[in-house]
This record gives C-alpha cells, sequence and structure tokens, in this order.
C-alpha cells in the first residue's frame, strides 16, 4: 500500500493506522464467521444427540424384546467391513473430484479410480447381500447398531466442529498479516522537479515552434516575383540577402556601402541588373528622375538607393541622390555627412543655394543631396513649385536622380514626388512585406494619379522561399574577375 501526504512523517503512520485498521477488521471478521459457525452448530447438536438416544432406545428395545444380547461374531465383522468400505468410497468421491479437473474420463488415472469405486460398491453389495442372509433377529440388530454407529460418528463430529469453533472465536486471529510496518522514502515522490521542468522545457520549445510555425503560415508574404507580378507590378530586380544590410538604422553612425565592399557580391549584381533595367524602363521618362519608395519601414530602400547610386556613377553615369525623407533620413549616415550640413529641406524653404547644398561624395560622379535638418513642414515644402523646377535643374545637369522617400502608408510624401519625378519604384522585402500593403500602396498612389513603374524585391533567400522560386545574379567560376587585372 502507499500514501501520499504533505510530510513524511504524517504518511508514514496514516499508512500504519490503515494496516492496523485491516488487520483488525478481518479478524473481526473472522470471529464473526467462528460466531455464525458455532450457532449453527449448537443449534444443531440437541437434534444430533436425540437421534443417539433414540438410536441407543430402539437398539436396547429390541434386545429386550427379542431377547438378543449382542451381535455375534459374524455380525460385527460384516458391520465393520461395511463402515470400512463406505469410507472408502467417500474418500474416493473426493479423490474423484480433484481427478477430474487435471483429466477426462479416458484417461488412465481416471479409469483406475472408476475401477477402484466399481470394485468397492461390488464388495459392499456382496457385505449387504450376506446381511440380508443373516437370521432376521441378527440382522435387525445389526441395522439397529449401523443406525446408533451413524447417530454417534454425526453426534460427535458436530461437537468437534463446535469446539474448534469456540478455539478460532477466542483467538481472533484473521486470516493477513503486516509483513513490514509502513516507511518513508528518503527522497519526496512529488513534486519531480526535474521531471517537471524538462516537460515545461519541452512543451515550452514545442508550444513556441508550433507558435512560429502557425504564425509563418497563416501571414501571407510576398515570397517571390510571382507575388508582385500578380498584382500587376513589373519585376526590375529581385536582390539576393546581403550579410552586411542593415536591420534598422536606428542609433547607428555609419552605414556601409556594400557597392565598395563587396562588388562581386549576389546584391551588388542585382543592383547592376537594376541599373541596366532602369536605363531601358525611363527611356520615354519626362525626367531622368526615380522615386524609391515602400509600402511601410524597414524594407530596406534606403540601403537600395544609396547602394544603387554607387553602381550607377560607377558606371559613368552621372548620378544624384536626393534623400528625400525630411523626417527620418539615413543617407547621410552612408556618406558621412554632417547632419547640420543643409539639404533639400533648405533649398525648398529658400534658406540654401542648391550648390552649397549638394555634397560631392568619395564615388566619381556620384553626388549626394541630403534631407538637411529636419523641418516641420516637410510635406509643405514638397507642395511647392519649387520642387518640379529642383527636379528639372538637377536632370539638366545630371544623367540619373534617385530619390529616396518615405513609405507610401506613413505619410504622402511619396505621392507628391511621384507626380513630379519621371518614375515611381515600390520596394517589397522578401518574407515581411504583406501583399496588402502593396496593394494598399498602390491604391494610394494611383489614387492620386501617380503609376508604379515597377517593384523590386529585396532579401530573398532561395533557402526559405516557398517553392525554391526566383533568381539570382553571380558570376561563375568560368567568368569572375579581380579588381585591376
Amino acid at each position: 500500500m502507499t500514501y501520499e501526504a504533505n510530510s513524511p512523517e504524517l504518511a508514514r503512520r496514516t499508512l500504519d493506522a490503515i494496516a492496523q485498521g485491516y488487520l483488525s477488521q478481518n479478524a473481526d471478521r473472522s470471529a464473526a464467521e467462528a460466531d455464525s459457525g458455532l450457532a449453527f452448530v449448537e443449534s444443531q447438536l440437541p437434534a444430533a444427540r436425540e437421534a443417539v438416544q433414540e438410536a441407543e432406545a430402539a437398539l436396547n428395545t429390541f434386545r429386550q424384546d427379542e431377547e438378543a444380547i449382542n451381535l455375534s461374531a459374524e455380525g460385527e465383522a460384516l458391520l465393520t467391513q461395511i463402515r470400512t468400505l463406505e469410507a472408502e468410497l467417500v474418500d474416493l468421491a473426493a479423490i474423484e473430484d480433484e481427478v477430474a479437473e487435471r483429466y477426462t474420463r479416458n484417461h488412465p488415472e481416471y479409469q483406475r479410480l472408476l475401477s477402484n469405486r466399481e470394485r468397492i460398491e461390488a464388495r459392499l453389495a456382496d457385505l449387504r447381500e450376506e446381511v440380508r442372509a443373516l437370521p432376521a433377529t441378527q440382522r435387525e440388530v445389526l441395522n439397529l447398531t449401523q443406525d446408533l454407529e451413524l447417530a454417534r460418528e454425526v453426534f460427535i463430529q458436530l461437537r468437534n466442529r463446535a469446539q474448534e469453533l469456540q478455539v478460532l472465536r477466542a483467538s481472533n486471529i484473521g486470516n493477513v498479516r503486516i509483513v513490514d510496518t509502513a516507511r518513508a522514502p528518503e527522497r519526496p515522490v512529488a513534486p519531480r522537479k526535474l521531471v517537471i521542468l524538462a516537460i515545461a522545457g519541452l512543451l515550452g520549445l514545442m508550444i513556441g515552434m508550433a507558435t512560429v510555425l502557425t504564425k509563418r503560415y497563416l501571414r501571407k508574404t510576398v515570397d517571390g516575383s510571382q507575388d508582385l507580378e500578380a498584382m500587376g507590378l513589373p519585376v526590375f530586380a529581385t536582390l539576393n540577402r546581403h550579410p552586411s544590410a542593415p536591420q534598422s538604422a536606428k542609433g547607428r553612425k555609419g552605414l556601409p556601402l556594400v557597392s565598395l565592399e563587396t562588388p562581386g557580391d549576389l546584391f551588388v549584381e542585382g543592383l547592376r541588373s537594376l541599373r541596366t533595367g532602369l536605363h531601358f524602363g525611363m527611356l520615354d521618362a519626362q525626367t531622368r528622375s526615380v522615386v524609391f519608395t515602400s509600402p511601410a519601414p524597414g524594407v530596406g530602400k534606403s540601403f537600395i538607393s544609396a547602394n544603387l547610386a554607387v553602381v550607377a556613377a560607377q558606371s559613368g553615369q552621372k548620378v544624384c541622390l536626393i534623400d528625400a525623407d525630411m523626417r527620418r533620413g539615413q543617407q547621410r549616415k552612408y556618406f558621412n555627412i554632417p547632419r547640420a550640413h543643409p539639404g533639400l529641406a533648405q533649398v525648398l524653404a529658400g534658406e540654401a543655394e542648391l550648390g552649397s547644398s549638394l555634397v560631392q561624395t568619395h564615388v566619381a560622379d556620384l553626388s549626394v543631396l541630403p534631407s538637411g535638418p529636419f523641418p516641420p513642414n516637410p510635406s509643405e515644402l514638397l507642395m511647392r513649385e519649387d520642387l518640379s523646377k529642383l527636379i528639372k535643374t538637377l536632370d539638366a545637369e545630371f544623367d540619373l536622380i534617385i530619390i529616396d522617400a518615405p513609405p507610401v502608408l506613413a505619410v504622402t510624401d511619396p505621392v507628391v514626388l511621384g507626380r513630379a519625378a519621371g518614375a515611381v519604384i515600390a520596394v517589397a522585402r522578401f518574407g515581411r512585406t504583406h501583399p496588402g500593403e502593396v496593394l494598399a500602396m498602390k491604391k494610394a498612389l494611383e489614387t492620386s494619379g501617380v503609376k508604379l513603374s515597377g517593384a523590386i524585391l529585396n532579401d530573398f533567400d532561395p533557402k526559405n522561399a516557398r517553392g525554391r522560386y526566383g533568381y539570382s545574379y553571380a558570376y561563375n567560376a568560368r567568368y569572375s574577375y579581380k579588381s585591376g587585372e
């Protein structure tokens, strides 16, 4: 038996009490059974004693009437043999019950038993025939004597059984015993801290994985160029993931120009393809200016704009990069331009000249017009006619104007910039941008009369792409080159 409690001593005492109670109940039950049996035997004893007295009286009366004193030697012998054979039949009946449980009637052991019983029954029948051959007086004395012996035997058995039951009741001992007393284990059986911690950790891991997988499965994102093309947007380029691409520019003093640091990377090759696509895609544009925008922040449009400007300048084009995000402009971090340097906001407000605001970078043929100190009214500045004049002035001087605009769904600035520029390109991020955001951006621009020229899929990861579709750019071993050769 086991019992659990908050205290080991309490558990031990409780279990001992339960065991003693069970032992006592078992003993009481044995005593009750003995009392019941004794009452039945004692109720049968008077009738058995009376049967003995009647048998004795009948035998004595017959002897007196017939002047027969005792059985002859022959009668005594017959009576003894009959009693012996009857006892053997009783024993054989008990043995037959045991043999019948193990063997069939055709088994040799069972047949031997049946043969013995038939032999005894035949012998008993012969003895009874001999009893019938005795004189009538002897035969009657023999029958009366046999009845007396049978009555005495029943009476003696009942009296012996009554004595046994009296002893059993007096002893008050049951048929169970306690092997060992209760003892508490050295270590508690509960709570099993290690098991609980292991199960909790495993369940937490499984629930966490299930949650992440479920969210990823339920959250539909742009996972390939096909998703953008299905929304009616031509895809100018699919840019592979670059390990140096900043996930967030907040709080960072400098940002990398991977076009200069790793010119042979897949991401840079994608920018070269984008440069070529823009060159042919803007042949009919009013100005050679392109606006890069996105549905929401964090898709990498500033990173693409800066590195595309470097790639275009390296091809021999004269490029001007404008940071038109006058709320959170980050282009100055790519080219180490001080925050206080005048930029687009000051030029549109008439506080600074364009020539003094343009910054000639360390990359040949690449000039940057930063956003400048953040103004209180960026949307009002962009609504002025000065924006169109500025773009036309720059278009006469530069071969390509790249405008880094804020997200469409956050502010209205990209709408104003799109009306003044020659083309508008949307940037979506693989596995992050929701298709609904792209459609909302497209609808917001088209409502204001601005048509998206196409889209760019950024941060593409072929390993995690659903269906493994998409493409990338790279030189293989045969066509690779090294700078300076």
